[in-house]
Parts: structure tokens; C-alpha cells; sequence
């Protein structure tokens, strides 16, 4: 990949007048210290704040010249920019030092491999502050300038090393850049370009690591800004060890569960600060708003938390069962599973999973039922949160071992035979548990995979009626289609 490096002097006609020839010219090599820069690359930020005032090229050149007389100045960098190369907002690269030592990399924090961090790595700011996400232009510039640093640099090539300022050295540098700053991330020119990473997923991993790596049985997460498994079971570990739980595990089993129903509080009446951090991040790792510092809980994280409720065919408005069902949503967050219609989904496949939660989990409260991923797909997850309805409806006892249906291997792989010894309706079962899954229109009833066929229900009408839910008339040769209820008004379906 090829990359233009702008030379000092495009920033160095902004340096004040005395020194404006030296921040010209070319940079001089430091005759007192090693360098070989062949490890690798720190990545800096600029502190704090904004790069609000950012907005031209110029503006951008101003910016070095004013880091240059900052460091020159102070008399700790050998009197010349501490960095070998800076990048702004709009993708330009500045030469600072160069291809010479740098002394920006916290040399006194201690070798790597026995490597002086400024001895051997080259020092790279993103022109970006504390309060900035980086560009993707910006992000591919550092990728650039790092695989001309390792393949084309005229001397002192560098290897594939990629650290944070803050790597063994206590300091927020390079801050949202953090999750970029290793090898493997999207600036590493020896890996794929990829979706970027989320700053919030990343600064949960940064403080879950943080806060739980001495807890028993902690596993540290990857700070990728990329959500998975080792995040959430992370997060998991993190509940654990807020509730009691020693030594914490990989694992919200039924332990958990009832430490978090025991404890009897949802966010929004939450006082401890380090589970409303976990409340949140779980949230932006599930692909909802929250706090965007991860404390306290405001109106985002509790709208968004309301939101993921409904998603789940929950009513969070119900007072009552938002507080029942929050040991089930918390365990749910803490999983992969999906709520939202995803790429591929089939929304009337959401529906019928939607109605399994709030019929089936919140409703009749199946112990041993948990809530099914509400995103299109049918699943395993989803199989056997059917098979437990049919359980249930042919009045198997609610917690009674649910192998016995798990295969879908009662009866014919239709359904056929799967009576009701309670004698509870003459209507078959799979046709009962289908109608009680779809909606009121019965438009989708007979047309979910059971035993993996699809079954189809002979007379939907009649097994409507006699199941108690509403009739649905035969649609008129033109016009909408009307739903009779029974000892109900005609209402017009649209």
C-alpha cells in the first residue's frame, strides 16, 4: 500500500520564528542514545479534550508546530519533536522525527524483550483527544504508515509489534485508539480490514479487566472492542463476584440465577455503582444504548433496557413483571443470543419466539424454560422451547424432565397422536400450541418446523374456535380480510 509522508517543513513554517529553520529541516540523529526501532510501533493519542478545532489541513500543521515548540521547549525530548510521525483527522501523515529515535514511547517504564521501548519501536500519534472516535481514514493512514515502516522504510524497518502508551505504563494514552493498538486489529497491515471496532464495547472490556482480574477464577477478556463470548462470560464473572459468588465462573448457572433473583432489584433501583457498569456494558455489547462513561443509569440505558423487553415479547411497562423476569433478561443479556430481527431472519418467526417468552417463560413461568433468541431464526434454542409449550399444553407438569419431547419424537414426526391426557381441547396438540404462538390473525398458524418437518394444521378454522381464540373467516373476493371474534364485534385486520 502506498502512503505520501508530508516532510517537516509543510508544519514546520508554523513553528515560532527562532526555531522555525530546525523545525524545517530534516531530523537529526541522536548520537547518544541506541535506536534500531526494528520491534514494532506505540500509538499515542493528544490528550485530552476534543480535535474539534481540526477542521483544515492547516489547522492540522498549526497543531504540530505547536507540539514541537512544546517539546523543544521543555528541554526532555533532545530538543526536538518527542514522536516519529504523526497523523491527522483527514489521513495526512507528518514526518516528525523520522526514521531517527523518538523519544516519546515512556522509555524509563522499562525494556520489552529486553528492548528499550524508544530503543527499538517507532512512536505514532492519531491526531485525535480523549472525546474522539477515531476515522477510518485516519485508522487506514496508521495502517499504511505502519506497513511502509515494516516493508519500505529507507532504514531502521520496524517488525510487528503494536503497543498502547499505556502498555506497562500508567497513563489513559492513547485513549479510543486503545483497542487498536495490538496486533491483529484493523491498523496491523498483516491482518484483514474489517467492520470497525465499538469504543464502548471496548471500554467495557478495558474496565471488567480492570476491576475483576484479581476475583477468583476471573478469565481476562480480549480487549478488542469487539463483542463474544469471553466479554460476556467476563461480564458474568464480574455479577458473580458483585453478588457474593467466590470463586466466580465461566457461567450463569442456576447459582447466579438466584443470587440475582434473591437480590430483588432492577437497574433503575440499583445503588451499586459496579453493577449498574455491568448492567451497561452488557447493554452496549448487545448492540443497545447506555451510559456512555458505563455508570450510573439515566434514561438511555433504562429506555434501551425497556426496548430490549419488548424485543423479548416482554411487557417492561408491568412493574411486576419486569421485576420477575429480570433474573431471565439478565441471564439473556449475558448470552449471544439476539433480539432483533436479524440479516436472513423471518419475522414471523420472530413472533412465534416472542410469544414463547411472554406466553411460556413470563406467562405460565415454565421452570425450566429460558428466553428463546427473538431474532427471525429457528434455532435449537428455539426447538426445544417449543417442545417444553408442547409439554405444557398436553399437561406434562411444568419442570417435568423435558427430554422426554425434546426430539420432537412423540407421536409422528407431524404431531399426529400427541393427545392431552388432561382432556383439556379436541384440538391436536401441535395445532393448539401453533395457534397459541401466532398471532390473531392465525395468518402463520400451521407453518413452523416440528421434529423438523413443517406441520400443517387440516382445519385451522374449526381448531381455532374449539381452542377458544377468535375465528378467522375466509378472506372476501375483494376487500380486507375481517376477523370475527367470538361474542365480539367484527374488527377490520389490516
Amino acid at each position: 500500500m502506498t502512503i505520501t509522508i508530508n516532510e517537516r517543513d509543510t508544519w514546520g513554517q508554523y513553528a515560532p520564528e527562532e526555531v522555525r529553520a530546525h523545525a524545517s529541516a530534516p531530523p537529526e540523529a541522536n548520537l547518544k542514545e541506541p535506536w534500531s526501532g526494528h520491534m514494532g510501533v506505540f500509538l499515542h493519542h493528544l490528550g485530552a479534550g476534543s480535535t474539534s478545532d481540526l477542521r483544515t489541513e492547516e489547522d492540522c500543521r498549526r497543531t504540530v508546530a505547536k507540539i514541537y515548540w512544546d517539546h523543544k521547549s521543555s528541554g526532555e525530548y533532545y530538543g526536538d519533536i518527542a514522536y516519529n510521525f504523526l497523523v491527522c483527522p483527514h489521513g495526512q501523515v507528518y514526518e516528525g522525527r523520522g526514521y531517527e529515535r523518538g523519544e516519546g514511547n515512556q522509555g524509563l517504564a522499562g525494556d520489552i524483550e529486553g528492548v528499550g521501548r524508544n530503543a527499538g519501536f517507532y512512536s505514532i500519534v492519531g491526531m485525535i483527544r480523549s472525546q474522539d472516535v477515531p476515522t477510518e481514514t485516519l485508522l487506514r493512514s496508521i495502517r499504511g504508515l505502519i506497513d511502509h515502516l515494516r516493508h519500505d522504510a529507507p532504514r531502521n524497518r520496524t517488525g510487528d509489534r503494536i503497543f498502547p502508551h499505556s502498555f506497562n505504563y500508567e497513563t489513559d494514552c492513547p485513549g479510543n485508539l486503545h483497542m487498536y493498538a495490538r496486533p491483529g486489529s484493523v491498523v496491523d497491515p498483516s491482518a484483514a480490514w474489517r467492520a470497525l471496532p465499538d469504543i464502548y464495547v471496548s471500554r467495557t472490556q478495558r474496565w471488567v479487566n480492570n476491576t475483576y482480574k484479581t476475583a477468583p477464577g476471573y478469565v481476562i477478556c480480549s480487549e478488542t472492542g469487539y463483542t463474544g463470548w469471553n466479554t460476556v462470560l467476563a461480564l458474568t464473572q464480574g455479577l458473580q463476584h458483585e453478588l457474593g459468588i467466590s470463586p466466580t465462573v465461566q457461567n450463569f448457572g442456576p447459582g447466579t440465577f438466584d443470587a440475582v433473583r434473591n437480590h430483588e432489584l432492577v437497574p433503575e433501583f440499583e445503588r451499586n455503582e459496579n453493577l449498574l457498569r455491568l448492567y451497561n456494558g452488557a447493554l452496549w455489547c448487545k448492540g443497545y444504548w447506555a451510559s456512555q462513561t458505563l455508570g450510573g443509569w439515566g434514561e438511555d440505558p433504562e429506555t434501551s433496557l425497556r426496548q430490549l423487553y419488548a424485543d423479548m415479547g416482554l411487557n417492561a411497562a408491568d412493574a411486576g413483571q419486569r421485576l420477575a423476569m429480570w433474573p431471565h433478561v439478565l441471564k439473556a443479556l449475558l448470552r449471544m443470543d439476539q433480539f432483533r430481527l436479524v440479516p436472513g431472519g423471518d419475522p414471523h418467526v420472530r413472533a412465534i419466539q416472542q410469544r414463547l417468552n411472554s406466553r411460556y417463560v413470563a406467562g405460565i413461568g415454565i421452570p425450566a424454560m429460558s428466553l428463546v433468541p427473538c431474532d427471525g431464526i429457528y434455532s435449537r434454542d428455539v426447538q426445544q422451547g417449543l417442545m417444553m409449550a408442547i409439554q405444557y399444553e398436553i399437561g406434562i407438569a411444568p419442570g417435568f424432565d423435558q427430554r422426554v419431547l425434546r426430539t420432537g419424537n412423540a407421536g409422528s414426526p407431524q404431531g399426529e397422536g400427541l393427545g392431552d391426557p388432561l382432556g383439556r381441547s379436541a384440538v391436536p396438540v401441535p395445532c393448539r400450541v401453533l395457534l397459541q404462538l401466532t398471532d390473531v390473525h392465525g395468518e402463520r398458524a400451521g407453518a413452523l418446523p416440528v421434529g423438523g418437518h413443517r406441520h400443517r394444521c387440516p382445519d385451522r378454522h374449526a381448531h381455532r374456535v374449539a381452542a377458544g381464540l377468535p375465528e378467522v373467516l375466509p378472506a372476501p373476493r375483494h376487500g380486507p380480510q375481517r376477523l370475527r371474534d367470538v361474542g365480539a364485534a367484527p374488527r377490520v385486520v389490516r
